[in-house]
């Protein structure tokens, strides 16, 4: 088989064919025969075709929605034959915020007398993670808590949140060309069970 090797995006065509040859043990180009292709992370089309004159049979391949790899079995009778692509991330389609370990929300609170930090990352339409760029925050309302500080790596970040005041007031999450925007309660000193990032 030719056309392995190649490189695209999760849930795209590839954009060259995959070409599959028969021949018989003398070399001779073998016409009509059925060839069953199965995909592994991967859609094949059609499925099912037969060798033309010269032997071959020509498949588009749409990669699957997992990045990483990608596997396409090509079989006539007991014999198989298998390539493999690379499936690489898609462009950041929402930005996930984390704090504790878990997802936040649309809404959180926080504790008035600490200082919190939430991680952020890309994720793909699929959810694949993809690299995250250009990380920035900002507060609708600063005298309620403050930006202390925003780091990031290629594939994360982290953005430092310290209270002032009790209040309500929006956090947005700025990367990748993206904003996901939180609503941010910080109560009363006397309010009892509050705990950050709930």
């Amino acid at each position: 088989m030719s056309g392995g090797g190649q490189r695209g995006i999760a849930g795209t065509l590839l954009p060259r064919a995959v070409v599959f040859e028969a021949r018989d043990s003398t070399g001779a180009a073998l016409s009509g025969q059925a060839v069953t292709f199965t995909g592994v992370n991967a859609r094949i089309q059609p499925q099912v075709a037969p060798t033309d004159a010269a032997g071959q049979v020509r498949v588009g391949v749409t990669l699957g929605e997992r990045a990483g790899s990608a596997t396409v079995i090509a079989s006539v009778g007991v014999v198989e034959k298998q390539v493999a692509f690379n499936v690489a991330a898609g462009p950041a389609a929402q930005l996930v915020v984390m704090c504790r370990g878990g997802e936040l929300s649309s809404h959180f609170a926080m504790r008035p007398d600490s200082e919190i930090a939430v991680r952020v990352s890309a994720r793909d339409g699929f959810a694949n993670p993809t690299p995250l760029l250009g990380l920035r925050a900002a507060v609708a309302d600063a005298r309620i808590f403050r930006v202390l500080s925003v780091q990031q790596d290629s594939v994360s970040g982290t953005i430092a949140l310290k209270p002032d005041q009790p209040g309500t007031t929006s956090l947005a999450v700025i990367a990748n060309g993206l904003r996901q925007y939180l609503t941010v309660t910080v109560p009363p000193r006397a309010a009892p069970g509050q705990v950050d990032c709930r």
